[in-house]
């Protein structure tokens, strides 16, 4: 069975067009996972435009850990750390398990040093060019 990537990073912003930009950003790392024959779930683009109905912000969170709770590897985006439900999907990789990569750390020194105290092994360029 193929592996599944959760994609994480920032959705929310202070206004409309920091909303969009992250959005585009998500389908921009996508994009290079398709390119490389990766398997991915984008949560950005699941719900894009979705962030202006009258759900509280918890229902977003919840629904995204049940997601990712079925993926094998989590890609953290660069400024996931910007980001409450990033930082909360890391928690929940690490506690499960789910294999960490993040966007930009191609070393495994720079993997351990932007990582700690996260296990994190992996190449991000393995993922997204």
């Amino acid at each position: 069975m193929a592996k599944i990537i959760y994609i994480s990073g920032p959705y929310s912003g202070e206004t409309e067009e920091e909303i969009q930009a992250n959005i585009a950003a998500a389908e921009n790392v996508a994009r290079e996972m398709a390119k490389k024959g990766f398997f991915f779930i984008c949560p950005h683009l699941n719900s894009a435009g979705m962030h202006t109905m009258d759900v509280p912000i918890e229902f977003w969170y919840k629904m995204d850990l049940e997601i990712l709770s079925r993926c094998d590897a989590i890609y953290m985006m660069k400024n996931w750390n910007k980001s409450r439900g990033a930082r909360n999907e890391l928690v929940y990789a690490y506690s499960k398990g789910i294999e960490i990569f993040f966007e930009g750390y191609d070393d495994y020194a720079g993997c351990l040093l932007h990582s700690a105290p996260w296990r994190l092994l992996k190449y991000s360029s393995d993922i997204a060019g």
